[in-house]
């Protein structure tokens, strides 16, 4: 993420009322279903305030929506998604770290939930041999965050 949109999101969580709340100790995600924290998130940035779901991976809402329907999944209508910028508004209060460069921010059908779904995504590290970072798994439809890991990947070959 870089630093003018970092501290877009940071003024906006907090201008918002929605301070980052990190996971506890046993790594559960706090329930974001009664927060008004994710409410606010989802009407600041909506689809009726200028912004929109462009993804990092180039699938489109509407092929996500058809696998959706195809896969017999709910809440497969792609006019009901939040927006990339919601997800990522509701990651950060989720408490997804900066990490390295900008968040990847992508929508999908997500297979095991059965719903379509945003991943967020900040590689926290990269030490030549391999790197990693955590991801957030929000619901699409609903903003819910389903999910939270970390995830790594490494190289044969030293990087650089």
């Amino acid at each position: 993420m870089t630093l003018s949109r970092s501290l877009l999101f940071a003024t906006a969580i907090l201008a918002l009322g929605c301070e980052p709340v990190l996971q506890d100790p046993d790594g559960e995600v706090p329930d974001v279903e009664e927060g008004d924290d994710v409410t606010a998130c989802i009407q600041e940035y909506s689809v009726g305030n200028g912004y929109d779901h462009e993804s990092d991976n180039r699938r489109q809402v509407e092929d996500v929506d058809d696998q959706c329907e195809s896969r017999g999944g709910s809440d497969c209508d792609a006019a009901a998604y939040i927006t990339r910028d919601a997800a990522e508004c509701i990651a950060a209060w989720a408490g997804l770290p900066d990490g390295i460069g900008r968040w990847t921010v992508s929508v999908y059908f997500h297979i095991e939930f059965g719903v379509p779904a945003w991943d967020v995504s900040a590689m926290t590290w990269d030490d030549g041999w391999g790197w990693g970072g955590e991801v957030a798994v929000l619901h699409a439809a609903t903003g819910e965050v389903l999910d939270t890991q970390e995830w790594e990947d490494e190289e044969d070959e030293p990087v650089g």
